[in-house]
């Protein structure tokens, strides 16, 4: 099995993939996710994805593999990568404070600089 890979997204469409789950998009990435494990039961990302109520426009971390694939279209053999969610992570909120950020369990605030560098200028040895 491939190794899962992390990392946040902004959910900008849903598409179906038949009767059998969605593609999850970003920007111009697909993500699938399936309803049902083989034996029936419900994946862990699509049981998340309903409690958490993921919409187009949220923000999310999901944990993914991918998985490279040949196919032949039109008598061409090509290549696709395939993604597939695990699960979903954190909910990431509008309601962040941009000037705030956490390292190492420490909340910094940044303050804004007030003066601006005029970079053309700045000596370069």
């Amino acid at each position: 099995m491939n190794d899962k890979l992390k990392k946040i997204i902004t959910i900008t469409d849903l598409q179906p993939i038949k009767d059998f789950g969605l593609n999850v998009i970003s920007e111009e990435t697909r993500y699938a996710m399936f309803f049902t494990k083989k034996d029936g039961s419900e994946t862990k990302a699509y049981s998340q994805f309903k409690t958490k109520g993921l919409a187009v426009g949220d923000s999310v971390e999901i944990a993914y593999t991918e998985e490279e694939r040949e196919y032949e279209k039109e008598g061409e053999k090509k290549t696709a990568l395939n993604r597939k969610i695990m699960w979903f992570g954190d909910v990431v909120t509008d309601s962040v404070d941009t000037d705030k950020f956490v390292k190492d369990g420490i909340t910094i605030k940044v303050e804004p600089r007030e003066e601006v560098l005029d970079v053309q200028n700045i000596p370069f040895n």
